[in-house]
């Protein structure tokens, strides 16, 4: 389960600044090419995001960016981002809730 994220700001500003979901679940950047997602060999381990703000990188968890994408934002910092079948790599909008 992910826990609350002190980055989901950077979330947030990309959503503003123009990231999106395409039909295949997968983060397209405002120009519409492929956000690259970091996927550990470990499968227990989470993907994440790096963002580039304010000259620093921001590293988010990916199943949060998608989950937040696709179910809009969380209703406080208490809800989490939760796998239904318990695969950490298993992203896709329907196994979020």
């Amino acid at each position: 389960m992910c826990v609350f994220n002190k980055n989901d700001w950077v979330i947030e500003r990309a959503i503003k600044a123009g990231h999106y979901l395409d039909e295949k679940s997968q983060i397209r950047k405002p120009d519409g090419s492929l956000k690259y997602v970091n996927r550990p060999k470990q499968t227990d381990r989470y993907c994440d995001v790096k963002f580039y703000m304010d000259g620093k990188r921001h590293s988010v968890k990916h199943s949060r960016m998608v989950c937040t994408l696709a179910h809009g934002k969380a209703p406080s910092a208490r809800h989490v981002c939760d796998h239904k079948n318990r695969k950490r790599q298993d992203d896709r909008p329907e196994n979020l809730r």
